[in-house]
């Protein structure tokens, strides 16, 4: 299993994780998000639920992957990528991660049979000044086998919608897919 995690401080805003699939073409199979908590249940994505304040310990908002089930689906639905996104759906100040205090991602993954950090990242050191979208990274299928990798992206997306349903066919997002299937750059890092 694989774990995304991000955390904001509590103060007026609301953020939330999503998870858009796709198969090998770049074709959308389903995007997880709030309002469809259950959209990628068959494939073995689940979400710790909507935390509308940052308030709490710890991460504010989980996503569970099951790695094994992103080999149950149709031949015609296969999963080749999983984006983890994360929006700003509501903020008292801006519509932008620029306001929002106390950022974070945290990656977790198997260690010795429990889970383990296997990555932090800090965004209030790189992003969010004018973008209210936020690609963080991707998980893809490693050739035609049933193994993933994770590959860290960092990518902002300003688009007019404040929910991770419209990003799928944002241009600034199929300029991202489209750079799945070429050569990495040093930008991307593997976790």
């Amino acid at each position: 299993k694989f774990e995304f995690g991000m955390g904001w401080s509590a103060g007026g805003a609301d953020l939330d994780a999503s998870v858009i699939a796709l198969d090998s073409s770049g074709k959308l199979i389903g995007t997880m998000y709030f309002g469809e908590k259950e959209a990628l249940k068959d494939f073995g994505v689940s979400t710790s639920g909507d935390n509308m304040t940052g308030e709490g310990d710890g991460d504010d908002e989980v996503v569970t992957v099951d790695i094994a089930g992103l080999n149950n689906g149709k031949s015609d639905m296969l999963v080749h990528y999983l984006f983890f996104t994360i929006s700003v759906y509501h903020s008292d100040c801006c519509d932008t991660f620029g306001c929002i205090g106390q950022k974070r991602i945290n990656i977790y993954g198997p260690y010795h049979g429990d889970y383990g950090q296997i990555g932090s990242f800090d965004m209030n050191k790189s992003y969010g000044f004018g973008a209210n979208h936020l690609v963080a990274g991707v998980m893809r299928r490693i050739e035609d086998t049933d193994s993933f990798e994770f590959v860290s992206l960092g990518k902002e997306i300003s688009i007019h919608s404040n929910d991770a349903t419209a990003l799928p066919t944002s241009a600034s997002f199929q300029e991202i897919v489209k750079g799945m299937n070429g050569p990495q750059t040093d930008e991307m890092s593997r976790l």
